[in-house]
């Protein structure tokens, strides 16, 4: 249209982008600028970087991660020093270092949280898990049994062992070829792990001939990267479970082979209290396949 000054003005320019014109139309946004807050940015602090990280770190890395930040050293040192004494953040040390952590997250001094952490994924809820653990109770066609405390989810330890093994691969091959293999042992006893639908995850003691016959355990389930902090874990189990060196030992025994790589790996179970008129029993249930598993 034109003003009165005899200029055509596009009136779409005196609207705001997102305000509702009253225009019927896809993608039109009916809100207000009032809705869509200013957030001030503030400089990033120690604290803010510790937090963000969600796993343990060394003073190294915090002050490297301080640098990135634009923070100086002598200050991030002054600040870190403030937090340990305020108990913002936890500070233990781990062999001969010194190893730093937010005191919102429940972890220890290990290097096993100093990076992301192997989970398999949850495939089995509660009232999955429940209708399981009732099928271990006593009876035929009526199952008596009532739960004594909510049940808790609860991740198994298991160290994923990477070994390099040579293999013909055909039978009528001549020669061999270095391929990589992984085999799952428990974290605490060193038992090789199997997962399979039928039987679930079991810990065996007898030792399979080949690191071949062991399934990976992402067959059957997704293997995600998770940060320690996004965990709801009480981490104390860690001062439990097997060393490297004790894994590099087991590994040598049970198929003669050196350990290439560890990782620490998460098995999600459930725990069951189960009360009936004889007795109160823990009942265990594997997150993957839903059956009855072993006491690690």
């Amino acid at each position: 249209m034109a003003d009165k000054g005899g200029f055509d003005i596009d009136e779409s320019l005196l609207i705001p982008e997102g305000i509702d014109t009253g225009q019927q139309g896809a993608g039109v946004r009916k809100h207000s600028l009032m809705e869509q807050p200013y957030e001030a940015s503030r400089p990033a602090t120690v604290l803010d970087l510790v937090i963000a990280e969600k796993r343990v770190l060394s003073r190294d890395k915090i002050l490297d991660l301080a640098a990135e930040a634009g923070i100086r050293p002598g200050a991030a040192k002054k600040e870190l020093t403030d937090l340990v004494s305020t108990k913002k953040v936890v500070r233990a040390r781990s062999g001969r270092q010194w190893m730093y952590w937010a005191s919102r997250y429940r972890f220890i001094a290990s290097e096993w949280l100093t990076g992301d952490l192997l989970v398999v994924s949850m495939q089995v809820t509660e009232g999955e898990a429940w209708k399981s653990a009732r099928r271990e109770l006593p009876g035929f066609f009526t199952k008596s049994g009532e739960l004594a405390a909510p049940p808790v989810l609860k991740y198994l330890p298991i160290f994923r062992i990477d070994l390099r093994i040579d293999i013909k691969p055909h039978w009528y091959s001549s020669k061999k070829e270095s391929r990589m293999e992984y085999i799952y042992v428990d974290g605490y006893k060193g038992r090789v792990c199997r997962l399979t639908p039928r039987r679930g995850l079991q810990l065996e003691l007898v030792t399979p001939q080949s690191p071949e016959d062991i399934r990976d355990f992402d067959d059957y389930g997704k293997i995600e990267h998770i940060p320690p902090g996004d965990l709801d874990v009480d981490f104390g189990f860690l001062k439990k479970i097997l060393k490297t060196e004790e894994i590099d030992q087991i590994s040598h025994r049970k198929f003669l082979k050196k350990t290439d790589d560890i990782r620490l790996l998460l098995v999600p179970y459930w725990r069951f209290q189960v009360k009936t008129d004889e007795e109160t029993r823990i009942i265990l249930i594997d997150g993957i396949f839903g059956q009855h598993m072993q006491k690690p």
